[in-house]
């Protein structure tokens, strides 16, 4: 049960905790005050502390260190010097509680090595902070702990051979000594022990036994009073022992001859001893003794103490307690409630609000030292309200006069005892003296006067009036026996001395003196008549009030404001239905409670509707012009709302009460805006309550107002609140509003229910208690302390620590701090800061917790201050430093390695700057001769595409028309077949460039994709066939028409397959499906194989360039590794997507999907878009053996030979012309077109006849290092003309020869030589306009070991050659220069020669970091080339004859299809020649190096890999 409660004694208030309110259990059997303030309880489910608010169990195994089992059923707790708490369970346990740590230790085995029977039946403390304990076998040791909390224990005396074995009960009391104690263990369980003073330091360990010379076990009893131990023997003999220094005196007293029972010793000399006789007083000054009045039976003797008033109580066991008065030997016997002890007697002084005593049976007792009467605590209310009769373990007063009960079963009783600052008028009745005619409506005093004669009025609810003199005494009674006046709601004295009573009910009095009347005043009433309308208005009169002008005025609830006229001797009253004419309408503003009247004359009315004022200098009555205020400001709510009190105090400062608007203050009235201006005081600003019902002002000017709950005081010059409550000792009354006088003599009376509550402000004082705030919890994370076990933040507990280490994760904390002020904890405000990190103070008022997040890393100093509203000076403040870690990124070790590896980034950093440097400079030197490199092969590739074009016609003209030999025909197919070889590879390599280059564009048309995947069927048929491979399709009947470029899609298609043939061995199965996905969008082709497979690791490489498989059938099909390269490129062209899947062991599978629309095609990508019909691709004749042969050992076949020629072909001018536009239009295709593409250096080949081109650029490249670093030099500072080195070569119009059958090889060539000068022409301005920087880096030419045809323009050409390479040659550095500021692109490629003698080439090897295997690679093609070129050069040989006759059939042949020998196309370099003229046909040993290409294929072939 919680709540606070004042009951029939006075100044008394409880507060009851239970286990509802945090209690480990509601068994409490003792208490403690610690020495850091806390209350401490030891209850049946263990130890709790208590802050004022919080309870805080340590019930649970959750110490930082604790290693023992937290105790239960505590009987006991002590705290020792050190502040740890010595814990007696009922079990007969010790423990020791370490509270900076929380922890519990089990005290077995520090009491084990001094008594056999460890159990512990009393611990005590000594004047010294040390612990004393008893054991069962009555062992007396002493214990004391040091800081760190080790226990050291001595042992005062061995009583086992002093007890009896069966009950364990001593045989006779036990005074004894060691070399450091003088120690007492008495039957009844009292035990002492004194320190020795420095005197006995050198004296024998039995020294004051000796000088005592009595038997020990002779003496009957101990007392202490804090200078002397007293012993009384058998004999009757009392003797006196001084601890300091040894002295020993003996007192005999003649009449005492029985042994003493007990005895006490006063700090003023008199000695109280009892016997079996009787009770004695003793004075040992005047060695007189007095028998008391009393005896105590030997069987009941107990204790004699004395209290704080030096009165002496002699407790009678378990049966009563005798008070003794030494002054009037007065004596008083209170008997104990008759009941079982359950516990000792114990007893606590609390001065003047009495003594409390609790018996052996658990019984409280109170004792009213002024009535002398003795009051069972437990049958008053609450204790009755929760338990009735219910009992008691322990009491404990506190320092600050505060009584702790611990129940038996109810939890713990708090008691404040409030000092008598308030009482209540006995002397006038707030009900009627009859009781049966009082109700709750006519109880209470409702008004208060004090007239200029001293005499105080009091009207009260009961209709009563009562007079009464300057000292509270009454006077006189008006009630119905003599003449009523009614209720009085309000006494008013005018300038005459007349008084105006205002009643509710009963209209107006005045009250005249008048000596002749029996009451000395000559009563007159005013009430409402309906046929007179210049009566009052009602009869409820609230209050009267006479302006500075003398007008009186009447303020009525329910018939407005009344001014008095009196006209004639008669008096009229002139109201809002007579004469006020400009009275607010609508029936508002009838209410009148208060009214008053500023400095200006202004007079200010309070109604139940709000504000009202109006001008007091008027001549009549209808001039009076009222204001009124509502919803006149936004701020104030004091214009609109009930009114309950007008007070102008003598400052003539105006201060308005409003119902639940707190006060307020009239600052000032704007007559501009006529508007009132005020400011607000509430609970915000420190009040108890915010609706205030009256107001007096003291004689220091301070505002007194009460309020619903209490009294407050209000100081003007600091605008500070002191409220006071129960704990002030204000009694617990119900306040009336408006009822409240400030006495003549200072004294301030308010009216309650209840009666005349009186004080003297002066005389009110305040308990002055410093409350110590204490931080009681921190929460990390929302985590407790406890929690953090792993990694503990505190090993100690917060409430005792100085300082806290937070990492750098844990900045967001809380913090929960307490005054340990249990008097009364609404007094208590709080302010905190946590200086570092904020410069302001947080006021929390109530509020126990401050919380942060985010705080950055640093120290800080967390400070919280309490602050006593009763006491403003008193400030108490407690700190705790808080220091937030860094991240370890952070730390000062971390910023020190940042330092070390910045500077050895720095260092590593600049020798790679340097080594970059180096590298970049010999990259781009290696880059530029590699691109020299791919310009001069792909050169090489235009000048070979057009004569293998060429070639083919003859040659199958040779097939068809010519009867040859066996021998001739097969050497007619190798050529044939070579010759399509070649031509692919030299396609596929244009393609690349121009994918590269960004010149491929789509044909787009809307195809039959079924269509178009059927006709794959027959072209591998022959192939399946030989392979003995089951090659199966199986597609929709639907048509899936698809817009793509079908010639470039057949080429993605052929290689896929090509591929799954290759790796398909014999028996096996090739699948192609095709359809749609389930969205529709797109369609797709399967093709799924089960061969060798892809290995896993290999799945993410087959679609990069050059890359090939190892587990192809065998070496021959072993490409060049562009094929599927290429068709990821042409499918990336549509937008469409290429994967391959291997599941491990079930072959391989060829996903290709492309989009069915067009709407994905930007024009950019495309040339033009084909109407809904198309024409059926021309399927080209060709060994499907030689379509098998992939570039790619990962399942990729070249694309057909033929088409892509013949694609090329067509195309090419196209190409050369848009490439044309865009270097001159859009110089930043230039980035684009040029791809740093890193080249393999082609293999040199000595050739006899250039020996001079290969020394000129050998020695070119080595003697001029600077010439290469300052070229790289001028591209970086001139990055335009970088741009311009990189541009791609122009190639050079080559004529179309297409290879469909309907057309005609002469209108192709033809139609080539036409256009081809032009595009010469234009190909050539474009150069000239856009000057490009290129350094001249002479490569050795490459010479194909050809037959050797003599020709005359050979020499001149390779002379011309040979002589520019040389001449242009920078050998200076002036050179260099004007190459720098002058760049020019020129190229020189020398004629091929060809020889007939057989000669083995060598193969130069090229140091490249981005071709590790071509030392490899060289070794294979070399071999392999030479062999061929042996076999091919003996052929050759034998067959001379012949070729002359083959070159005579080649004329005519070219004759009868009208083609001229001046079609046959020069090379490059000989058309850029201006003085070279263009010869008009071929001679014969052209004619024959032409028909010898099968070598030079060869040759082209094995660069190819070579590059790769």
């Amino acid at each position: 049960m919680i709540g606070m409660y004042a009951f029939a004694y006075p100044n008394m208030i409880v507060e009851h905790y239970t286990a509802e309110r945090g209690l480990p259990n509601n068994i409490v059997n003792c208490t403690l005050k610690g020495q850091d303030g806390f209350i401490w309880f030891g209850t049946w489910y263990g130890l709790c502390s208590f802050d004022g608010s919080k309870f805080r169990s340590y019930d649970n195994h959750d110490g930082f260190y604790s290693t023992d089992i937290p105790p239960r059923k505590i009987q006991r707790i002590v705290e020792d010097k050190n502040g740890f708490l010595w814990i007696k369970t009922i079990d007969r346990k010790l423990y020791l509680f370490d509270k900076r740590h929380e922890s519990f230790h089990a005290v077995y085995d520090d009491v084990k090595e001094y008594s056999e029977n460890i159990q512990i039946i009393k611990i005590q403390t000594t004047e010294d902070g040390d612990v004393l304990l008893l054991t069962k076998d009555k062992s007396l040791l002493r214990a004391y702990t040091d800081k760190e909390g080790k226990i050291t224990m001595k042992q005062l005396h061995d009583s086992r051979p002093n007890v009896n074995v069966y009950d364990m009960r001593l045989k006779h009391n036990i005074f004894c000594e060691t070399a450091e104690f003088i120690n007492w263990i008495g039957m009844d369980y009292q035990i002492l022990s004194l320190r020795k003073g420095e005197a006995l330091k050198d004296k024998p360990a039995d020294f004051i036994q000796k000088k005592v010379s009595a038997n020990p076990d002779q003496f009957t009893c101990a007392s202490y009073n804090s200078k002397f131990l007293w012993l009384g023997d058998k004999k009757g003999h009392i003797y006196s022992i001084d601890p300091q220094n040894g002295v020993v005196n003996r007192y005999e007293i003649p009449e005492i001859k029985q042994p003493v029972s007990n005895l006490l010793v006063t700090e003023s000399g008199l000695m109280y001893i009892t016997t079996n006789e009787g009770a004695y007083e003793y004075n040992i000054g005047y060695k007189q003794l007095t028998k008391l009045p009393f005896t105590i039976p030997e069987k009941d003797n107990g204790i004699i103490f004395y209290d704080k008033y030096d009165k002496v109580w002699f407790q009678e066991g378990n049966q009563a307690l005798t008070y003794y008065d030494p002054l009037n030997r007065s004596h008083h016997r209170f008997t104990f409630p008759n009941q079982n002890a359950i516990g000792n007697f114990e007893m606590q002084d609390a001065g003047e609000q009495g003594m409390f005593f609790m018996t052996p049976g658990g019984e409280i007792l109170l004792f009213d030292r002024e009535k002398l009467e003795m009051t069972r605590i437990n049958q008053l209310k609450p204790f009755s309200d929760d338990l009735p009769n219910q009992l008691f373990f322990h009491l404990l007063l506190d320092k600050d006069g505060i009584l702790w009960l611990a129940s038996t079963s109810s939890g713990v009783y708090r008691l404040n005892f409030p000092k008598k600052q308030f009482q209540l008028l006995t002397e006038v009745s707030p009900s009627p003296v009859v009781p049966e005619r009082s109700t709750s409506w006519n109880q209470g005093i409702r008004a208060l006067f004090q007239a200029q004669n001293g005499d105080i009025w009091v009207g009260t609810r009961w209709q009563a009036l009562y007079r009464l003199d300057r000292n509270g005494q009454v006077k006189q009674i008006f009630s119905d026996k003599n003449y009523l006046l009614g209720a009085v709601y309000h006494i008013m004295e005018d300038k005459d001395g007349n008084l105006w009573f205002s009643t509710k009910g009963n209209g107006l009095v005045k009250a005249e003196p008048d000596m002749n009347s029996p009451h000395g005043l000559r009563f007159t009433r005013y009430i409402n008549d309906p046929k007179n309308p210049n009566s009052i208005s009602n009869n409820d009169v609230y209050f009267t009030y006479q302006d500075s002008q003398g007008r009186i005025w009447v303020g009525l609830l329910g018939g407005g404001l009344n001014l008095i006229s009196e006209e004639n001797g008669a008096i009229t009253f002139i109201h809002k239905y007579n004469g006020l004419k400009q009275y607010p309408a609508y029936g508002l503003y009838m209410e009148v409670r208060t009214m008053t009247e500023d400095e200006d004359g202004r007079i200010w009315v309070g109604t139940m509707d709000g504000l009202m004022s109006f001008d007091g200098h008027f001549t009549t009555p209808e001039q009076i012009q009222f204001e009124t205020y509502r919803q006149v400001s936004e701020n104030s709510n004091v214009a609109d709302n009930d009114i309950y009190v007008l007070y102008k105090d003598t400052d003539s400062q105006i201060w308005v009460s409003v119902f639940g608007g707190g006060l307020n203050k009239l600052v000032r009235y704007d007559k501009e805006k006529r508007e009132p201006i005020f400011k607000s005081y509430g609970i915000r600003e420190g009040m108890n309550n915010d609706v205030v019902k009256s107001i007096v002002e003291d004689k220091n000017g301070n505002l007194w107002f009460t309020t619903e709950i209490g009294l407050s005081c209000f100081n003007k010059a600091t605008e500070q609140f002191r409220n006071y409550d129960k704990y002030d000792g204000f009694l617990n009354v119900e306040l009336e509003e408006g009822s409240a006088l400030r006495t003549l003599n200072g004294d301030l009376w308010i009216g309650t229910r209840q009666g005349i509550l009186t004080f003297s402000p002066d005389k009110l004082e305040t308990l002055h208690t410093n409350y110590d705030p204490r931080l009681v919890d921190l929460k990390v994370s929302n985590r407790d302390l406890r929690s953090f076990r792993e990694c503990p933040i505190l090993k100690e507990s917060i409430t005792y620590a100085k300082a806290i280490e937070l990492n750098y994760n844990q900045s967001m904390f809380t913090i929960e701090f307490a005054a340990l002020n249990f008097y009364n904890q609404n007094r208590v405000s709080y302010r905190y800061i946590l200086e570092g990190y904020e410069k302001e103070w947080h006021y929390n008022g109530k509020n126990r917790i401050a919380s942060y997040t985010n705080v950055p890393p640093g120290d800080y100093t967390f400070r919280v201050e309490t602050v006593d509203e009763a006491n403003p000076e008193l400030v108490s403040n407690c700190t705790l430093a808080i220091t937030i870690l860094p991240p370890w990124w952070l730390s000062w070790w971390a910023t020190l390695i940042y330092v070390i590896l910045g500077l050895a980034a720095l260092y590593f950093s600049l020798r790679l700057a340097f080594f970059m440097l180096k590298m970049k400079n010999d990259i781009y030197i290696e880059q530029k001769v590699s691109e020299m490199k791919i310009k001069f092969f792909t050169n090489i590739s235009h000048e070979l595409r057009t004569p293998l074009t060429l070639i083919k016609g003859p040659i199958q003209e040779l097939r068809e028309r010519e009867k040859l030999s066996p021998k001739g025909l097969q050497y007619v197919d190798l050529m044939e077949k070579n010759t399509n070889q070649m031509l692919q590879l030299v396609n596929q390599i244009l393609d690349f460039r121009k994918i590269q280059n960004g010149k491929m564009r789509l044909h787009v048309s809307l195809i039959d994709f079924n269509e178009m995947i059927a006709s794959f069927q027959k072209e591998f048929r022959v192939l399946s066939e030989e392979n003995e491979i089951s090659f199966t399709f199986q597609l929709p009947d639907e048509p899936i028409m698809v817009w793509a470029d079908k010639e470039k899609m057949s080429i993605v298609i052929r290689n896929i397959i090509s591929n799954a043939f290759k790796f398909t061995h014999s028996g096996g199965s090739i699948y192609i499906t095709t359809g749609l996905t389930d969205d529709g969008k797109r369609c797709y082709v399967r093709v799924e194989d089960n061969g060798v497979g892809i290995p896993q690791n290999k799945l993410t490489e087959i679609f990069e360039r050059f890359s090939q498989g190892e587990n192809a059938k065998n070496s021959y099909y072993q490409g060049t590794g562009i094929g599927l390269a290429l068709s990821k490129e042409i499918v990336n062209l549509h937008h469409g997507q290429i994967r391959a899947e291997s599941p491990e062991g079930q072959g391989a599978v060829f996903i290709v999907e492309l989009l069915m629309d067009k709407e994905h095609y930007r024009p950019s990508e495309v040339d033009f878009y084909v109407g809904d019909t198309e024409t059926a691709p021309i399927a080209v004749e060709q060994d499907p053996v030689a379509n098998a042969i992939s570039e790619d050992g990962t399942e990729e076949e070249e694309p057909e030979i033929e088409e892509i020629a013949e694609e090329t072909v067509e195309e090419e001018p196209e190409i050369e012309e848009r490439a044309e536009e865009t270097v001159e239009e859009e110089p930043e295709v230039e980035e684009e077109i040029e791809e740093p593409e890193v080249v393999e250096p082609e293999p040199e080949i000595e050739a006899e006849p250039e020996p001079e081109i290969e020394e000129t650029v050998e020695e070119a490249v080595k003697e001029e290092p600077e010439a290469e670093l300052e070229i790289e030099e001028t591209v970086e500072e001139e990055p335009e003309a970088e741009e311009e080195i990189e541009e791609p070569e122009v190639v050079e119009p080559e004529p179309e020869v297409e290879a469909e059958p309907e057309l005609e090889i002469e209108e192709t060539v033809e139609d080539v030589v036409e256009e081809e000068p032009e595009t010469e022409l234009e190909i050539e301005e474009t150069v000239e306009e856009e000057p490009e920087v290129e350094v001249e880096i002479e490569e050795p030419e490459v010479v194909e070991p050809e037959p050797e045809v003599e020709s005359e323009s050979e020499p001149e050409i390779e002379e011309a050659v040979v002589e520019e390479a040389v001449e242009e040659e920078p050998e200076t550095e002036e050179e260099i220069e004007e190459l720098e500021e002058e760049p020019k692109e020129e190229f020189h490629v020398a004629p091929f020669t060809t020889k007939p003698e057989k000669k083995k080439l060598d193969f130069p090897v090229f140091k490249s970091s981005l071709f590790p295997d071509y030392h490899k690679e060289v070794k294979v093609v070399e071999n392999n080339f030479n062999e061929i070129m042996e076999e091919a050069q003996d052929k050759m040989t034998e067959n001379m004859q012949k070729e002359e006759q083959m070159q005579r059939e080649a004329e005519a042949l070219l004759a009868s299809l009208g083609i001229s020998m001046d079609a046959i196309p020069t090379t490059p370099q000989a058309e850029k020649k201006e003085e070279q003229p263009v010869q008009k046909g071929p001679s014969r040993d052209e004619l024959k190096a032409s028909l010898k290409i099968d070598s030079v294929k060869k040759n082209l072939l094995k660069r190819v890999k070579e590059y790769r």
